[in-house]
């Protein structure tokens, strides 16, 4: 009977220990079970991210959407510019003379010109500031005067347009020197210290012909575009409308709403765009290929010419 007891006693040890082996396996099994299902949904939702902000692309390379701050005349800078500073990245505005008046007007917004969707996530609150020199005493204006700061709020595409006007026969003597400071505490959606600019304003050319220009705004010498993820092309028709072709080079690709916004034909293989435009200006926005360093402005390979016409031969 002993010896039974035993026995019976062994079996129900082993029956336990079974029971506890099947339990260990269940547990493991869903852990497993619950990583995969995590992992398949983290996954789910970081494709979903990436698909969503396919096109989201910052304008300072460290930076992300919150950095919109700009403006289609003034440049950036990170520390305030001195004067000399400011003369040697001068801006050159075309004026159309009337009533013995001339004017132009700049823009300070906080999202892509080209897409409004791309908009500063945060505040950004500046003071203006424009200094009329060569004047000698003649009246001019700028409009409108911000009583104290300004703010464009977090969230809402907003764009502010200021314009200069000055007596016509100050042309080739005056200059207008123009800051938008930043006040730091009330600005969490960029580290710019300012926008700024020396804008020198000139008569429109009295040309018949059409006339096409090209520059890049955010270029000057205290800084490469390895700094940046995006840069802005300022192109300028005068004399009449005309097409022109921009070409670009690998290490940019042009804003993916061109086309549509402006009618025009992109050619991907040969980096080119082709399309109609009316006297003026207008900035297009290009982008940073991934993967692509280049150290230098001029290694964007950015330009813009009237589009050549195709001539045509008579068979006599």
């Amino acid at each position: 009977m002993e010896k039974q007891g035993r026995q019976q006693d062994a079996e129900r040890e082993q029956l336990a220990k079974s029971k506890s082996l099947v339990k260990n396996k269940l547990v493991v099994a869903a852990i497993a079970l619950v990583c995969a299902v995590a992992l398949v949904t983290g996954g789910y939702f970081t494709y979903s991210a990436y698909t969503a902000n396919g096109f989201l692309k910052s304008v300072a390379a460290t930076g992300t959407a919150q950095s919109l701050f700009a403006s289609d005349l003034l440049t950036g800078y990170m520390s305030a510019p001195s004067n000399d500073d400011l003369a040697r990245a001068q801006r050159s505005v075309t004026v159309y003379p009337s009533s013995g008046q001339c004017s132009f007007t700049f823009s300070i917004y906080n999202y892509l010109l080209s897409n409004s969707n791309f908009c500063n996530d945060k505040n950004v609150t500046y003071t203006l500031t424009v200094e009329g020199h060569g004047l000698d005493g003649a009246t001019w204006s700028y409009e409108p005067q911000p009583g104290s700061s300004v703010t464009l709020p977090e969230n809402q595409p907003t764009k502010h347009d200021y314009t200069v006007t000055f007596p016509e026969d100050k042309l080739g003597h005056t200059y207008f020197v123009i800051r938008a400071t930043v006040v730091s505490g009330d600005s969490p959606g960029t580290e710019l210290t300012c926008l700024a600019a020396k804008v020198v304003p000139s008569k429109k050319a009295e040309v018949k012909t059409a006339a096409v220009e090209g520059a890049l705004v955010d270029e000057t010498d205290e800084n490469t575009f390895a700094d940046y993820a995006a840069c802005n092309y300022r192109v300028t028709v005068t004399g009449a409308p005309t097409s022109v072709t921009l070409k670009w080079g690998e290490h940019v690709e042009i804003d993916p709403f061109f086309p549509i916004n402006h009618s025009a034909t992109v050619d991907t293989a040969t980096r080119t765009a082709t399309f109609t435009m009316e006297p003026g200006s207008m900035i297009v926005n290009f982008y940073r290929v991934d993967g692509k360093t280049p150290d230098d402005w001029k290694k964007l390979g950015i330009s813009v010419t009237k589009t050549p016409q195709t001539r045509t031969t008579e068979t006599q």
